[in-house]
């Protein structure tokens, strides 16, 4: 599950959180929406709930996104897993140096 949210600015002023899936074509499709006045942890914790209302708890569940603010935190305590694995900037770097921009020079 991808989750993220962007800046509102103009009409509507706040953040539109968005969670995505893929399907058994790997193409993306929608599976939640959400506004919030700001990125914090009780409003990504709301957004989870709500996410969770839609999906249950699915046994193989993993979260991807960049949107720090609160949503690691909303994540854990909504989908009380046992452990909940944080991929820090770094670890992310170094996978994208070794094996991402090692294969797109090669080909």
């Amino acid at each position: 599950m991808s989750i993220d949210s962007t800046a509102l600015n103009g009409r509507w002023n706040g953040h539109l959180a968005l969670a995505t899936g893929l399907d058994e074509h790997n193409w993306m499709f929608p599976v939640a929406f959400g506004f919030f006045d700001n990125e914090t942890t009780d409003n990504w914790t709301w957004f989870m709930q709500q996410l969770q209302k839609a999906i249950g708890n699915p046994p193989y569940f993993a979260v991807t996104s960049d949107a720090c603010k609160g949503l690691e935190n909303a994540v854990k305590a909504v989908y009380s897993m046992e452990s909940v694995l944080s991929l820090d900037e770094e670890f992310c770097q170094e996978v994208s140096r070794s094996c991402v921009w090692k294969n797109v020079s090669s080909s």
